[in-house]
């Protein structure tokens, strides 16, 4: 046990150096490794001033370690930035789910041994055989492992919360949330709001690849933030075509094929060049993606790259594993899916929009509102913060096709009110963008009461 427990030191200093190195791993431990675990004091103070990090959504490295330690005024208690610096190692995660483990085991054996010295006094100076047992019993119990609680009392809550509607108040001209680029939907909710999970769904051929590209591109130039795109449907190089037609408003076939003028070509090259300097877009296109594995990506694009809002497209080509393995049914595995993005958008503080697709029974009735029942699955609608359904009547009224509308139908918003917007599409360009008038508002216009 002592050769277990002289170990100790140095299967710490490599965890917490594998931690600065590879932040992402936090997430696997939080609810297993407490900084009472720790077998020494400086590692104990360091741990806590990473979970401080991880509860506030900041990014983790050695450096950040250090700010926290010193406006804590215990940066010199650890051993100085020359320790944190000197923590750093590669470590595989495999490696560190095993310190892991580790420290926890020997944090138990720590705890167990000083329970057993106290019974034996115990049992030396209590006289009473009954108290005697009730307190060995508590002893006991409080060897057990100390939850970690997130908890935070009303008081600050408020202080916090009051503070950020204040700035609410006096911003000007600013949403929340990271803007779409349709005015109509961003003033409905003030943005795509951190933490919420957006379902964009609709019947096949709407449009809603492009139309989540389109959020993406005005959301990349708007904020000049990055934006993470996990893309199950296209391969990459698909997607960049459909930025660049975006971009440069070109015909995305002629462009696919080579048919573009010598004009058309120039406004390709000039977006191509905008895009690369303006727009930090991180594009995956892992065909078989897990959730595991997205949720590692995206709190490393996020923890790196400082993302400000991950798009998920689509939803029904994504596998959830637990503990490793596939679900066997189908049904429990979009409910789990469902249930991870939402814990990816409450865990990294982002938004996060994911595509959906409505089963075909939808385009059997062309007039009326797409209902939730026809999303393949029942769970997606209630994870879901914001669900935007795309109808578009042209693909089953040929008399309105050269309106090119697609009416947006906000028919679930956690926060805010409920509506039918509409906007203009140009599929050659795949291009979304604002209505002049409202066509609900030109047809009263054109046929008064």
């Amino acid at each position: 046990m002592e050769e277990s427990l002289s170990t100790a030191n140095d299967v710490e200093v490599k965890f917490l150096g594998g931690l600065l190195l590879r932040p992402g791993s936090l997430a696997q431990v939080v609810d297993l490794l407490h900084p009472e675990d720790f077998f020494q004091e400086r590692h104990r103070v360091i741990y806590t001033a990473v979970l401080s990090l991880y509860q506030q959504h900041d990014p983790i490295s050695a450096q950040t370690v250090c700010e926290v330690l010193k406006q804590r005024g215990s940066l010199d208690s650890v051993g100085g930035s020359e320790y944190l610096t000197s923590l750093g190692r590669p470590v595989e995660e495999q490696e560190m789910m095993e310190h892991a483990a580790f420290i926890h085991r020997r944090a138990a054996a720590r705890r167990l041994l000083s329970a057993g010295e106290r019974i034996q006094q115990l049992a030396r100076t209590e006289p009473d055989e009954t108290i005697a047992f009730e307190k060995a019993t508590q002893i006991l119990a409080q060897v057990k492992q100390i939850p970690v609680t997130f908890a935070s009392p009303l008081g600050e809550l408020l202080v916090e919360s009051t503070q950020e509607l204040s700035q609410v108040r006096t911003r000007s001209g600013e949403w929340t949330g990271v803007p779409t680029g349709i005015d109509d939907l961003d003033k409905l909710t003030d943005g795509l709001q951190p933490s919420d999970m957006i379902m964009v769904a609709a019947p096949p051929s709407t449009g809603k690849t492009s139309f989540v590209l389109s959020i993406a591109l005005h959301a990349a130039l708007s904020t000049r933030r990055p934006i993470g795109i996990f893309s199950l449907e296209l391969n990459r190089k698909r997607l960049v075509q459909r930025l660049l037609t975006m971009s440069a408003r070109t015909d995305f076939y002629r462009l696919r094929t080579g048919r573009l003028e010598n004009e058309e070509w120039e406004r390709v090259l000039a977006a191509s060049e905008q895009l690369t300097k303006e727009a930090g877009i991180w594009i995956d296109d892992t065909a078989d993606l897990s959730t595991e594995q997205l949720r590692q990506r995206a709190r490393h694009l996020v923890e790196q790259e400082h993302v400000a809002l991950i798009i998920v497209d689509d939803i029904h080509l994504m596998q959830a594993t637990v503990n490793g393995r596939r679900l066997e049914q189908r049904v429990q595995e979009v409910e789990e899916i469902s249930r991870m993005l939402k814990v990816i958008a409450r865990e990294l503080n982002i938004p996060v929009l994911v595509v959906a697709q409505l089963l075909r029974a939808v385009e059997s009735r062309p007039l009326e509102k797409a209902r939730f029942s026809e999303l393949r699955g029942g769970f997606l609608e209630h994870d879901a913060d914001l669900m935007l359904i795309l109808y578009r009547d042209e693909l089953y009224q040929s008399k309105l096709e050269a309106h090119h509308l697609v009416k947006i139908i906000v028919a679930k918003q956690r926060n805010g009110p409920l509506a039918d917007l509409y906007v203009h599409f140009q599929p050659e360009q795949m291009r979304f963008s604002d209505l002049m008038i409202n066509p609900e508002e030109e047809q009263q216009e054109e046929h008064p009461s």
